[in-house]
């Protein structure tokens, strides 16, 4: 269920309203995010909102204070509001439903199930093959291969615990992270694994549940408000969404505790809805243009209905791991992707790299080797 108005107004007059406005109206009661997206999504020349994520439940009179203050802002500022009630949204991992995606994989491609038994987890999506230094790594989020959002040693299985993978199905290890911080604010979930040998890894992705593979050719450096996406996850198979509201700060609920998230993306699905196990599955363009099958975001969470995806943008956890899609390059060898997709010049429907200042917020943090 969603509320609209409409006055008309630019992405950078909304994204300015936004930065005026984000902390005190996540601090309203049943608002859980608020980001910028179309006022119309299919009347694109109206312009840009701002686009509130709240809870399904809420009283009439938080409703009433809410579209009070909502219509307060758009007639001082020009920019419409749109109030949409997904619910709470929660990290996407576990569920123990056996599909493609979750069978055992040797090797292992992009697109299917992993997880840990050090500690022991449910487990998530592996969503894509990524390489540094002619070395091949599991690209996932933290919260899937480092549950514990600690240094210590934690092994990669393939498939995950809730699939049925044990220590026997050990295949690496967790090899860097960026710590999920509880008392300030978030830029992504990310992680990285090692496998004990390249030949373990197959730079390439599940594209549906009957086993086909394709290759990725690289990744975005941006992306733009309304643009499609499509995914493999361990639970949901396959699945397509449009792209919602970008620059979204939100409070995403895990075994941490509540975390606040800046700048992230809320994909709204068309196909398909996510399901808990599909955290660190990766989106990629689903477009007809020289970028398809370039990959985008990776997903992290999702409301209780399965809805929509909250992610944030794959170049954001290259940049910071020093990563690039791999892709194969004949027997036993493999190279990096390609890059491309940078966002047009004072174009505000694209998302936008991070700062420095930002970038310098998402630590990479080692894991030990196992002693």
């Amino acid at each position: 269920m969603e509320r609209k108005t409409f006055m008309g107004s630019t992405f950078l007059q909304a994204f300015k309203l936004k930065a005026r406005i984000w902390r005190s109206m996540l601090g309203r009661p049943g608002v859980t995010g608020i980001g910028v997206g179309f006022a119309d999504p299919n009347k694109r020349a109206k312009g840009a909102a701002i686009i509130l994520y709240t809870d399904k439940k809420m009283s009439a009179a938080t409703k009433s204070g809410l579209y009070e203050i909502t219509g307060k802002w758009s007639k001082a500022s020009s920019v419409p509001f749109r109030v949409i009630m997904t619910g709470q949204f929660k990290e996407s991992s576990a569920s123990p439903t056996q599909t493609g995606p979750r069978e055992r994989w040797r090797p292992i491609p992009g697109g299917v199930g992993v997880g840990t038994t050090v500690p022991r987890s449910a487990g998530g999506t592996g969503g894509l093959i990524v390489i540094k230094n002619n070395t091949l790594f599991i690209l996932s989020n933290a919260h899937v291969l480092i549950p514990d959002n600690t240094t210590e040693f934690h092994n990669t299985i393939q498939p995950a615990p809730a699939d049925g993978g044990r220590t026997a199905d050990q295949i690496g290890r967790a090899f860097q992270f960026v710590p999920r911080r509880t008392t300030s604010a978030n830029f992504q979930d990310s992680a990285i694994a090692v496998a004990n040998s390249n030949n373990l890894l197959n730079p390439r992705y599940l594209i549906n549940e009957s086993g086909s593979l394709i290759t990725v050719p690289g990744h975005l450096l941006s992306y733009r408000v309304g643009m499609t996406f499509k995914k493999m996850g361990k639970t949901s198979g396959f699945g397509r969404g449009v792209v919602e509201a970008i620059g979204v700060e939100r409070m995403v609920t895990g075994n941490l505790g509540t975390l606040l998230y800046r700048d992230q993306t809320v994909v709204r699905f068309t196909e398909n809805r996510s399901r808990p196990g599909d955290s660190g599955s990766v989106w990629l363009n689903d477009s007809s243009d020289r970028l398809n099958n370039y990959a985008a975001a990776v997903h992290f969470a999702s409301p209780t209905d399965g809805s929509r995806s909250v992610c944030y943008p794959i170049e954001r956890a290259m940049r910071t791991y020093g990563t690039l899609v791999a892709i194969p390059a004949g027997t036993a060898r493999f190279k990096a992707g390609a890059v491309g997709g940078r966002a047009p010049r004072n174009n505000y429907t694209y998302v936008r790299p991070l700062t420095v200042k930002q970038l310098s917020l998402t630590p990479v943090f080692n894991v030990r080797r196992k002693k």
